[in-house]
């Protein structure tokens, strides 16, 4: 499209083709009364106004050209500037929203692990109380086992019953931990670990006093000592759990 500023120029120099200049050198026949020819000048003694307009016209209309050309120039290189920066800005504007939607995903999984974390926690603290509680339940229990576990020969069924349901709370207890269902310094604190290694320490002196009764050929230990190596044998993961408590 035509630039408007050039369009006014165009227009300008149709209308200076007809200038003052040029009518003054028109000229028109006329006769006076007497019927002799008068030579009138159309416009035959142009003023020094007239002269004037005409050239600041033509000033007027040569600027209009340069203006109008500088403009087109200027619009173009700013037509070529601005698509430059539109790409940019559509390149700036498409990693931003990817860095925003990048962070954006890392604070909701940030959110969520230490919502989890915190949930892991609550519960770890509610599970040990309950096994706290569970323990309290089964003091008379335990009482019982060590004095079974205190004599090992004169070991009754009954007896060592109460003996393979202690160990295998105390296995449940231990998986439990494995699971990270414990807070160790909780049970730590609660002083928990302390009859349950004392009991594991009397099930294994009451297995080797059986072990030496049975070499000897006693009834008792030829009898019991095959028991009490099972409950040892299958209390490893005990031990484990002792073993990581004393390490907080």
């Amino acid at each position: 499209m035509m630039n408007v500023y050039l369009r006014y120029a165009w227009l300008i120099i149709f209308l200076l083709s007809f200038s003052p200049r040029g009518m003054a050198q028109t000229t028109i026949t006329l006769k006076d009364s007497s019927g002799q020819p008068l030579n009138i000048g159309w416009m035959a003694r142009p003023s020094a106004n007239a002269q004037a307009r005409a050239d600041e016209f033509s000033v007027l209309a040569k600027t209009l050209v340069q203006h109008g050309e500088e403009a087109k120039l200027r619009s173009d290189w700013l037509k070529a500037e601005l698509g430059v920066d539109q790409t940019v800005l559509g390149m700036t504007t498409q990693m931003l929203s990817l860095v925003a939607l990048i962070v954006t995903a890392l604070v909701s999984i940030f959110i969520a692990w230490a919502q989890h974390r915190h949930n892991k926690r609550s519960q770890a603290k509610m599970q040990t109380l309950k096994v706290w509680e569970e323990y309290l339940g089964k003091h008379v229990k335990f009482v019982e086992a060590l004095k079974v576990l205190s004599r090992p020969l004169d070991t009754e069924y009954s007896g060592f019953s109460v003996v393979q349901q202690v160990r295998a709370w105390l296995d449940g207890m231990a998986a439990l931990d494995r699971m990270g269902e414990l807070d160790r310094r909780m049970l730590k604190g609660l002083a928990i670990t302390l009859p349950l290694a004392t009991f594991m320490k009397k099930l294994h002196s009451a297995t080797t006093l059986l072990e030496m009764s049975e070499h000897r050929g006693e009834d008792a230990g030829i009898h019991w000592a095959p028991y009490y190596r099972d409950e040892v044998d299958a209390s490893s993961g005990i031990t484990a759990f002792l073993d990581r408590i004393k390490e907080v």
